[in-house]
């Protein structure tokens, strides 16, 4: 089983036979606040996709517990408002995506000491005040898109020490 989702699932266990094989996984339209522990058991997991979770409001991850993921998209949490501030423990995430979270405020410093990665999108997420000070100063980051994120007012010079960026900045009124 490489491939799992749990989409409207009232129960999330996985059985120890199945832990091992997953290397990708999409929570999606699930009633809850914050992630189930049991996804902390998925130390192959290379994706990780949370989304449509009306009520999910804290994402928690630890990064020794997800010491190959890859890829990291969260998108329509409209109640999200704050992921942990545990991001540089992901050693091997070059792909990290929020799409319409519309309560996020922040994303959390630690993001900037992740230098494996390699692509940032922020989108449609009104409320986000600003992106991590010192985001690109390993120089590694090569594509960074913001969209649709009105309260963000600047973007951090770090941004700007990669000699390879895309940078692809646009507006949404709302």
């Amino acid at each position: 089983m490489n491939f799992i989702s749990w989409a409207k699932a009232n129960n999330l266990e996985l059985s120890n036979d199945d832990v091992s094989q997953i290397t990708s996984l999409r929570l999606g339209g699930l009633d809850i606040q914050t992630l189930p522990s049991c996804i902390q058991e998925l130390k192959n997991l290379v994706t990780l996709e949370i989304c449509e979770c009306p009520n999910l409001e804290v994402i928690s991850l630890n990064g020794e517990s997800f010491p190959k993921l890859f890829e990291l998209h969260i998108w329509n949490c409209p109640r999200l408002n704050k992921i942990e501030n545990t991001l540089d423990q992901f050693s091997r995430l070059q792909f990290f995506r929020i799409r319409t979270c519309k309560s996020l405020l922040n994303v959390p410093e630690s993001l900037a000491f992740v230098k494996s990665l390699i692509s940032l999108s922020l989108c449609d997420c009104p409320l986000l005040e600003n992106i991590p000070s010192l985001i690109g100063q390993s120089g590694n980051l090569r594509e960074f898109y913001l969209s649709g994120c009105p309260s963000i007012q600047s973007i951090p010079a770090s941004l700007l020490q990669s000699k390879y960026l895309n940078l692809n900045l646009a507006y949404n009124f709302y």
